[in-house]
């Protein structure tokens, strides 16, 4: 791939993330995004939305899941 290929699948992959994240219910994605944007610990998410760290980490992993699927349906390789 070239520079410009590599900036178009970049832009591509980070608006099919978006659109994802949008359609997740708000508290699912607010736990995405204190984790992989915000670098949050399990523990700091729990504490923040009062929740056990078992729950998030099932969140996340949930997350993570329908992401993988989601991207894949769009056409991207993981």
């Amino acid at each position: 791939e070239n520079k410009v290929e590599q900036e178009i699948n970049a832009f591509l992959l980070t608006d099919s993330i978006n659109t994802f994240l949008k359609e997740l219910p708000k508290d699912k994605r607010k736990i995405f995004v204190l984790r992989y944007f915000h670098m949050y610990s399990i523990k700091e998410i729990a504490k923040q939305l009062n929740l056990s760290e078992s729950n998030v980490k099932m969140s996340l992993s949930r997350t993570r899941e329908a992401l993988a699927t989601y991207l894949r349906k769009e056409g991207f390789t993981l």
